[in-house]
């Protein structure tokens, strides 16, 4: 920031001297900030790409659009001297603004400011020339506002945990870090212009970004100055008046950063460090970005309560003062721009990819400490590396990520999926539905003191990219699993609280786990009615699996020999198994994998896979149909939606992806069909897919809950099988279609179910 009347130069927290020293260094061997001025204007005016002058364009045109603002990559600094001999001096000045930001940043901004004016001044006199057929008078001089200087740097980002308080403070650092709360912008006053009322001297104090009450001098500097003498009488004690018309302000905006879950030692809280963005960096990111931020590491006095009966406690708390925003991601999260991949690397990924049984090694490699379970690990694979989004011509978006549900018994290892996804996914958010609220989940509005209101991203906001698991899916309360129906299909949650209207991502998969509403699945009742999910909320899950725990002799035994190996093998305390290390790839090296696949692999169904796939499923909605038509059991047949065919799209997508083709083949369909057969036969015999009822059946069910009220008072219980064969015995209708007429009315609120099996009417 520049004082316009020359009476010093104010960024951050100190004043910063004026231009002077020798040629290049100063006294002290650092560079006079003169000589960066010149070369920032330098840079700015001869730095090309290609054919195109980058910064100059890019400053033009801001401006003619009234942006008084120009982006720049610190690279281009370190690299100027290697395009341009005059600018041979980049890489100490890149070292210069990383160790004394406050004194050389005020110099790039005049240089940015100078070379604004020149090109402003040059289209005048041009435009002039052109309109007078000669030559013109020299242009006259151009007055521009402040234009605001923006760096970026995404090479050299650090974890927030490497901020070291002694060693950065009024140092420019490079931080990476995930944006968990935004606050409003509001406007702050840049430069505050006084007039004395006494000898009507006018006086500019500038302002730091974070500066809360400003200290308004007492005495007018002409009662203590030099020039006293005509002066003393005239100005009285606080003569000092503000002209608020004529000061100038700025917008300022609040952000809280937290460090990257992977960066996280295990066992210990995030950490996170405060924002503030002024003018054009407001509104630039919102709850959920993964950021690299490029500031200026600050502390501020921050008032604390008496201690003791005493005085006022000042408390000394860090700020991060941003000079420019780094890597935002648009897609699949930090993969974006920030993730680079070795040619080692892409050369290794590709001899994966080209062994035929690179699909086999990925699904032996999920959780390979677990017996069993192959569809499962299939499918969790599948939900890993995700298929792909489609944006059609209207602009409306169709999600590629993979939702999957784990219905089952205690202890049939569904935690353990969730666990291993968290460590194998690139971008994973772990939470428990017991622990869990709505806004946890997806956002919350939060009260700020006296700035107001900020908007804090929930897990999913924060797992955008990834995957988000959550455990104890039916503890969660009903109203809170409401507000995640938007998330799991739009992909975006929608806010309006308090003033603060926005819409956020959650391009998330979810991996959820859940137990039946008994405890364990009852062999005597259907397991619709032990499942209290609703089918909303179902119906957004691409694969559902029930997991029992079934008692079988041939396979208690290979799993009890399984788990006591696992317990036998390390010693002196060694926790890796020997099922781990036999893992075709370590999770280190599947998560890098994945990370390439999303990064450069999006696939699209062959002509030949999507022809397969509609024959299918015409042929399976006609089977369905066919056995409706003569009553016959359809338990053998799937029925099949809309939403289950993309879900079929996704998983053969997915498939292609782990083979790194851009086209799922028709085997890829091949096998999606297989593992949607696999995974849906259970859920569908179980009522859990969903599937519209015919007209019949539903006049049916109107019928039966008629005949339910009837039977039962209000206030008064009885026991679910007593009741179903009753119906059933009395109207001679189906025991499936009485279970579902007692389900709705337990759903509507009508009726509500006890323990032991009971059922009351409550209205």
């Amino acid at each position: 920031m520049m004082d316009e009347d020359g009476d010093g130069m104010h960024f951050g927290g100190r004043w910063a001297d004026g231009p002077g020293g020798g040629e290049g260094m100063d006294e002290e061997g650092e560079l006079d900030p003169e000589t960066v001025c010149k070369f920032m204007g330098q840079l700015i005016r001869q730095h090309k790409s290609g054919q195109t002058f980058v910064y100059r364009d890019q400053l033009k045109a801001n401006i003619e659009r009234g942006n008084y603002f120009l982006k720049m990559d610190m690279m281009d600094i370190v690299n100027a001297g290697d395009e341009i001999e005059e600018l041979k001096l980049g890489r100490q000045v890149f070292g210069a603004l990383r160790e004394r930001p406050l004194t050389y940043l005020p110099q790039c901004e005049k240089a940015v400011k100078q070379v604004a004016e020149e090109l402003l001044r040059g289209g005048q006199q041009m435009a002039e020339e052109g309109e007078e057929g000669g030559e013109a008078a020299a242009a006259p001089a151009v007055s521009l506002p402040y234009i605001q200087l923006q760096l970026t740097n995404d090479r050299d980002a650090q974890p927030m945990r490497r901020l070291e308080l002694t060693d950065d403070t009024e140092k420019m650092v490079f931080v990476s870090g995930i944006i968990t709360s935004v606050s409003k912008p509001q406007h702050k006053t840049r430069i505050l212009k006084l007039v004395c009322s006494g000898c009507k001297a006018v006086k500019k104090i500038h302002l730091r970004m974070d500066q809360g009450i400003v200290q308004i001098p007492r005495v007018c500097e002409a009662r203590m100055g030099r020039d006293a003498g005509d002066h003393a009488e005239k100005c009285p004690l606080d003569p000092f008046l503000k002209v608020p018309d004529e000061c100038e302000y700025q917008d300022i905006q609040y952000l809280k950063m937290q460090e990257l879950p992977e960066d996280v030692p295990t066992g210990e809280l995030p950490r996170n460090i405060r924002l503030c963005a002024n003018n054009y960096l407001c509104d630039l990111v919102f709850p959920g970005a993964r950021v690299s931020v490029v500031g200026v590491f600050s502390v501020t006095d921050k008032a604390g309560p008496p201690k003791g009966g005493g005085g006022d406690r000042m408390v000394r708390s860090t700020v991060l003062r941003v000079l420019g925003y780094g890597s935002q991601d648009q897609g699949w999260g930090r993969f974006s721009q920030t993730q680079q991949f070795s040619n080692e690397e892409i050369e290794h990924f590709k001899q994966l990819a080209a062994d035929p049984d690179i699909r086999t090694k990925i699904y032996k490699s999920v959780a390979p400490a677990l017996y069993g379970m192959d569809t499962i690990k299939q499918a969790v694979s599948c939900l890993l590396f995700g298929g792909a989004r489609k944006l059609l011509p209207d602009n409306n978006r169709i999600r590629g990520d993979i939702n999957v549900l784990l219905l089952g018994d205690p202890g049939t290892a569904k935690s353990q999926f969730l666990k291993y996804v968290e460590k194998a996914a690139p971008i994973a958010v772990y939470t428990s539905g017991k622990g869990s609220s709505a806004a946890g989940l997806t956002a919350a509005i939060i009260r700020e003191g006296q700035r107001g209101f900020s908007l804090e991203g929930g897990a999913m906001v924060l797992a955008d990219g990834g995957v988000v698991c959550i455990d104890e899916l039916d503890k969660m309360r009903a109203e809170d699993r409401v507000a995640i129906h938007e998330a799991m299909e739009q992909q975006t949650i929608s806010i309006a609280k308090a003033g603060i209207t926005t819409v956020l991502n959650t391009r998330c998969a979810v991996l959820a786990a859940a137990n039946p509403m008994y405890g364990t699945y009852d062999e005597t009742r259907e397991n619709a009615e032990q499942i209290d999910l609703q089918t909303t909320i179902l119906s957004r899950f691409d694969l559902i699996f029930l997991i029992r725990d079934e008692r079988n002799k041939a396979k208690d035994e290979k799993l009890a020999e399984h788990i006591v190996m696992l317990h036998s093998v390390g010693v002196h305390g060694i926790a890796d198994s020997a099922a781990e290390v036999e893992a075709p790839l370590q999770p280190e090296e599947l998560s890098r994998y994945i990370s390439y696949a999303k990064r450069y692999v999006s696939p699209r169904l062959s002509d030949e896979g999507a022809k397969h796939l509609e024959d299918a499923f015409v042929a399976i909605r006609k089977e369905v149909r066919d056995q409706r038509a003569s009553g016959t059991n359809g338990d053998k047949t799937i029925p099949i939606t809309i939403r289950q065919l993309e879900a079929i799209i996704r998983i053969a997508e997915a498939m292609a992806k782990m083979e790194l083709q851009q086209e799922a083949n028709v085997q890829h369909v091949e096998d999606a069909l297989k593992l949607f057969r696999d995974a849906t036969m259970e859920a569908a015999k179980s009522n859990l897919q969903t599937e519209n009822l015919t007209d019949q059946e539903q006049q049916q069910i109107s019928i039966i809950e008629e005949a339910l009220n009837n039977r039962l008072a209000i206030d008064c219980t009885a026991q679910r099988t007593t009741l179903v064969a009753d119906v059933v015995k009395r109207m001679d209708v189906p025991d499936k279609l009485v279970r579902r007429a007692i389900q709705i009315l337990v759903r509507r609120g009508d009726w509500r179910e006890t323990n032991n099996f009971n059922v009351k009417r409550i209205r």
